[in-house]
């Protein structure tokens, strides 16, 4: 896949992502501030347990104490494994980043003297493994790859 493609394919997964989550979450927030939540319908859980059985109890502290070992443990451990995959997609759509981030220190010194003294005149070439990193040239923005 081309470079411009596959820009235009992570803006747009990107957008849609944002989207997604965006707009429920401006939503959920609007509606609280507004009060939609802050009525007696709402705290009696009906959506729940339906119209019958609703009810507003008082005293919460069975529930929390039996959500503690069930609910809040499904909860935690569901949300850390999105995050685990979230990463690791995160990780290996990066791995061209983080290459080049993780370049040693002789590396790093060489792509400093090649630049700053003037080594190979108008544009300097750095060849590193198989990748080859070209500056100046060209100004239409992004530099070439061979």
């Amino acid at each position: 896949m081309d470079t411009v493609r596959w820009r235009t394919f992570c803006f747009w997964l990107t957008y849609g992502k944002d989207l997604v989550i965006g707009i429920p979450a401006i939503t959920m927030v609007f509606l609280s501030v507004a009060g939609m939540f802050s009525n007696c319908w709402c705290w009696c859980r009906v959506l729940f347990l339906g119209e019958d059985d609703a009810s507003l109890p008082l005293d919460v502290k069975q529930d929390y104490l039996q959500n503690k070992t069930t609910r809040f443990v499904a909860i935690v451990v569901a949300f850390q494994a999105f995050q685990m995959l979230y990463i690791i997609i995160v990780a290996r759509l990066s791995r061209r980043g983080r290459r080049l981030a993780l370049w040693g220190e002789e590396a790093k010194r060489k792509v400093w003297r090649q630049v700053y003294a003037g080594i190979g005149g108008e544009q300097g070439v750095l060849r590193l493994g198989t990748r080859f990193i070209l500056w100046g040239g060209n100004e239409g923005g992004d530099a070439e790859v061979k």
